[in-house]
């Protein structure tokens, strides 16, 4: 539990020192979640997130497949996981097609806060 406590802190306050501000919804590492994670988020305030659209930029490295993993399966509300680690120029080649097709379908791009507050309504 300190170990992923620790973790939460450190990538917290190297948010805050980047954007101004801690992130009060995670993603963990790899989507994976026990009872000990919700225990440290919750005891951070924050609140557990994951995708819906898993880009699998990190396994099918092409343009095309990347966009086409969005296009066959994306639904209104959905979050697409996508990388910046490592080389994932295929990921950023494919993100204006992405884009369009969200915007193709109608749908508009939102921030997570975003999301949350219409979910409010």
């Amino acid at each position: 539990m300190q170990e992923i406590k620790e973790e939460l802190t450190g990538t917290q306050n190297a948010l805050d020192e980047i954007i101004g501000q801690k992130p009060s919804i995670m993603r963990p590492p790899f989507g994976a979640i026990d009872e000990e994670v919700i225990k440290a988020i919750e005891n951070e305030n924050g609140k557990i997130i994951l995708w819906s659209i898993d880009t699998l930029d990190w396994s099918q490295k092409e343009a095309t497949n990347i966009i086409k993993n969005v296009k066959d399966n994306l639904q209104p509300g959905d979050i697409i996981l996508m990388h910046c680690n490592g080389d994932k120029s295929a990921t950023a080649e494919a993100l204006p097609d992405i884009i369009k097709a969200i915007q193709d379908k109608g749908y508009k791009i939102a921030t997570l806060d975003q999301m949350e507050s219409l979910n409010k309504e």
